[in-house]
């Protein structure tokens, strides 16, 4: 009798042994899961995000149809620097800031043989404010799609010359504008702390107020609302992010 007792309780004393161990093994398992895989965000994390485009275009003997391009040069570029806090495991509040600039310059032929030459350039600067989101697409341990709900608030100026014989022409237009938007794409981790990222967008809606200068005079004025699902959100942006 004695003998079985102290078997029964042998055998209690191991089972527990044995679920401690398991559970310190699976406790650890996780954490090194977490830690190999989740780590970049993890709550407490701060990241910075670098982003860029150049494109340049040359058109000639363009065939339109209210006119003919003789020769057409486009450039254009943007950048964007963000910083971000992981206020929760795979969320995120995040700041940006981004300029962009692009340039044309044409020369073309009208309908009634005038030769008329056209340059412009845009440029604008932004800041944004996101909520960003991160989940894990069919439980992947590197690929995650992202979102990035937020508010930004642009600013633009275009300015626009006519040349047509001795004739210039100078047309100026100022834009302001709040929007708000969602750019959506995917995060590749490449390393523990790096991450490479692709979205479009945005895609939303917002309010801008254009000031309009015809040869150095104000020329009118206009606000209205708009919504951003112009074709142009469907090009991809690339970005690095880099976590600490």
């Amino acid at each position: 009798m004695k003998t079985i007792f102290k078997i029964s309780i042998l055998s209690v004393l191991l089972l527990q042994a044995n679920l401690s161990y398991s559970q310190k093994i699976e406790k650890d398992s996780l954490r090194v899961i977490k830690d190999s895989t989740f780590y970049a965000f993890e709550k407490g994390n701060f990241f910075v995000s670098v982003s860029a485009n150049f494109k340049t275009n040359i058109s000639k003997n363009s065939d339109e149809f209210f006119y003919y391009i003789i020769d057409e040069d486009t450039k254009n570029y943007n950048f964007k620097i963000g910083a971000g806090y992981m206020i929760n495991d795979r969320r995120s509040i995040a700041l940006a800031y981004g300029h962009s600039y692009a340039y044309i310059n044409t020369l073309y032929e009208t309908s009634v043989l005038d030769t008329i030459n056209y340059e412009e350039k845009t440029r604008s600067n932004f800041a944004r404010i996101s909520y960003g989101v991160t989940k894990p697409i069919f439980n992947s341990k590197s690929v995650f799609m992202i979102s990035d709900p937020g508010i930004s608030f642009e600013r633009s100026i275009f300015d626009g010359k006519r040349f047509f014989g001795e004739e210039i022409t100078n047309n100026r237009t100022e834009s302001s504008a709040v929007a708000m938007g969602i750019n959506v794409g995917l995060l590749v981790l490449i390393f523990k702390k790096m991450s490479f990222n692709g979205t479009i967008g945005p895609i939303g809606a917002g309010y801008k107020v254009d000031h309009f200068y015809l040869d150095g005079k104000s020329d009118g004025t206009s606000s209205d609302f708009f919504l951003r699902m112009t074709p142009d959100i469907w090009t991809f942006r690339f970005a690095v992010t880099r976590y600490f």
